[in-house]
């Protein structure tokens, strides 16, 4: 977990990590959470890989973004309260030799249209990041792979609920091989 990871200059995504794949942004996002002591109430979009969820602020503040590890994620609860905005709140625990010191509670507040596409994703992701960790526990497991999209369904509504301001990361597919031919 980290404050202000590197961003992309041009689009202000998160630059991936090694064997990262972001899968969908949110805009009309506001982080509500505690960094080291401080609280800080910021508006901006989020970003769900594979790893993490990258909260980028939109306002200036000492936070221009937040990196928060699937890994280390637990307590987390989807909120629909009577007043207010529908949430997900978690706690997220610091990285080793990361430039957090203390648990971060936070809590994501969509702003700005439904969550029908973003909590399937969250919740399937981390899930599979929860497998992962287990399998590593247990003596096995590769790093981390983005997972396949849960079903088609959710891949349909991203492009069809017009209330849903949810932006997929389509795969760049690698460069088809090369055939040598001899002559």
């Amino acid at each position: 977990m980290s404050v202000n990871p590197a961003l992309d200059e041009h689009t202000d995504d998160p630059v991936a990590l090694e064997h990262e794949r972001l899968l969908i942004r949110r805009e009309g996002v506001t982080f509500d959470g505690t960094v080291d002591g401080t609280h800080y109430r910021l508006r901006g979009f989020a970003v769900l890989s594979n790893l993490r969820v990258v909260f980028v602020s939109q306002e200036p503040a000492a936070i221009s973004a937040l990196d928060l590890p699937l890994a280390n994620t637990r307590h987390e609860s989807f909120n629909q309260p009577i007043f207010g905005c529908s949430n997900i709140s978690a706690t997220t625990s610091p990285l080793r030799g990361g430039n957090i010191r203390s648990d971060v509670a936070w809590k994501l507040e969509f702003r700005e249209g439904g969550v029908g596409t973003w909590l399937p994703w969250f919740f399937t992701v981390l899930k599979v990041m929860r497998r992962h960790v287990e399998a590593v526990a247990q003596g096995g497991g590769a790093p981390a792979r983005a997972p396949a999209p849960p079903n088609a369904d959710m891949m349909k509504q991203a492009y069809v609920d017009p209330h849903d301001p949810t932006k997929l990361y389509l795969p760049v597919e690698d460069d088809p091989p090369q055939h040598s031919h001899r002559d």
